[in-house]
């Protein structure tokens, strides 16, 4: 049996080394957060679940708030909530405040698709909250969260 070793000798050693790795700060904000979606659409909230979760965030969802405030017994903590303003049972500010009230310092986007440009400067909104109004981009909401969150961060600094 032979064997055949060849050693390869570079020009530059430019070209072997590594090269710096970049850390996306966006990256830093959301690998891991943990937001809870409460939508009564079942195909916008398993849209949004499903493409927050491509991102890196930890979703859960929730078709309403009674469902949602069983699950927040359970997880006990929750980086950003994004709910619906109307949705049967009880509407998305009541449900906020209960959240907020368990959770001090939860951030919030309210999603709307009643709310005209007039009544948005009479909604009960805090620093912490954004409201995005129905119909949206996917990638509006994301955008937004990822705001809303590095704002969150950078308080806390």
């Amino acid at each position: 049996m032979v064997a055949i070793l060849f050693q390869y000798y570079p020009m530059s050693m430019k070209s072997v080394l590594p090269k710096q790795v970049k850390i996306d700060k966006k990256e830093e904000y959301t690998k891991g957060k943990k937001i809870l979606v409460v939508e009564d659409e079942n195909q916008i909230r398993k849209l949004v679940k499903r493409r927050l979760s491509s991102l890196g965030y930890k979703v859960f969802d929730a078709e309403s708030p009674q469902v949602a405030l069983q699950l927040a017994e359970k997880e006990q903590s929750f980086d950003l909530l994004v709910t619906d303003v109307i949705m049967p049972g009880m509407n998305g500010f009541e449900f906020a405040n209960i959240m907020k009230e368990r959770f001090p310092g939860l951030n919030v986007i309210y999603i709307s698709g009643y709310a005209r440009k007039d009544l948005i400067k009479q909604l009960p909104l805090s620093e912490r909250d954004n409201l995005l109004t129905k119909p949206f981009l996917l990638q509006e909401l994301v955008d937004l969260i990822e705001k809303t969150i590095a704002k969150a961060e950078e308080s806390v600094k």
